[in-house]
């Protein structure tokens, strides 16, 4: 909802499955009966879901023909599904303090990692290195989009967009008006003396410049603020006509595009009568009907798919719940 995109994920995972149990002089029946014990109890698929930030495809005439998957993973994450080796060189980066040639780590004991799908192959890259591929045997990319308000842009970040997307255009407002009445509210509430020196004090001169002209001073909340003169608060005097007068704006515009309040928190009025609680609930569901649509035919897709992988590639029972004994 707040991104215009959710995008979920599977990978088959045939190494949950190995190396198998040792037979140790079990009967073949035994054996076999321990063994699908032993597969119930390991799922070989993995499920995800993936930040729509990191997500980048690439579209053709038949649906996604390329997609890349970049985020921040941790070293020993990757340690741990990779192997050691493949990943000693990110170790040694981060241990030098730098995450290779592009300046430092923006998070600690993190690398650059990103994941790369062709229609025929896996590529999982750490720092522009290859580390490890495979050829997949997919006929199709194993990534599911559910949209929001669908464009006709064939961008990613554009192609898809929130249900708030009216009000992207008044955030520099509201983060103003914001700023504005924590600051009104800290000046108004916090007890903040200000001295006034007698214009013949030594003290007064220290409040010029050799220029003969006021020095700015911050203003220190809760402390003694010496000033050359008379000092007012305008903003801390309209402080409750302001906060009052904002949040009526906000909620106005939430309003006009269309958000009704049912959907920013607030509950049904007591005074509401039947046929408004139905119009509200109409507004609603028409508002969500688009991305409700999406995400029912990404889900049903990727069952599709799932299915498909089940009896192609792991060509066995595959169990979605642990054993019980």
């Amino acid at each position: 909802m707040g991104d215009g995109m959710g995008v979920e994920k599977w990978l088959y995972r045939p190494d949950r499955w190995a190396p198998w149990p040792e037979r140790n002089g079990d009967s073949a029946r035994q054996y076999a009966e321990r063994v699908r014990k032993w597969k119930m109890a390991r799922f070989p698929f993995a499920w995800r879901s993936v930040d729509p930030l990191c997500y980048f495809p690439i579209y053709g005439d038949d649906g996604k023909v390329f997609v890349a998957e970049i985020s921040q993973r941790a070293v020993a994450d990757l340690e741990s599904r990779f192997g050691e080796e493949a990943v000693k060189s990110a170790a040694d980066l981060l241990e030098a303090g730098v995450e290779g040639s592009y300046g430092a780590s923006p998070m600690g004991g993190t690398v650059e990692f990103q994941e790369l799908w062709t229609l025929g192959h896996t590529y999982y890259r750490i720092k522009n290195r290859t580390v490890y591929s495979f050829e997949h045997g997919l006929s199709f990319i194993p990534y599911y989009e559910s949209r929001g308000i669908t464009t006709q842009l064939n961008i990613p970040g554009q192609d898809a967009l929130p249900i708030t997307y009216a009000l992207r255009k008044y955030i520099p407002l509201l983060d103003t008006i914001y700023t504005l009445i924590a600051e009104a509210f800290l000046i108004g509430t916090i007890p903040t003396p200000f001295l006034k020196f007698d214009t013949n004090a030594p003290e007064y001169a220290r409040l010029f410049g050799a220029d003969n002209r006021p020095i700015t001073w911050p203003i220190a909340l809760g402390q003694i603020n010496p000033v050359q003169g008379e000092l007012t608060m305008p903003l801390s005097q309209a402080m409750p006509t302001q906060l009052d007068a904002a949040m009526k704006m906000i909620g106005s515009l939430a309003d006009s595009v269309n958000l009704p309040p049912s959907m920013r928190g607030q509950g049904i009025g007591s005074d509401w009568s039947g046929y408004l609680q139905n119009t509200v609930l109409h507004v609603v569901m028409t508002m969500l009907a688009p991305a409700l649509r999406s995400r029912e035919m990404a889900t049903g897709q990727m069952i599709r798919d799932y299915w498909w992988a089940i009896q192609h590639k792991v060509g066995q029972e595959v169990w979605v719940w642990a054993h019980q004994k």
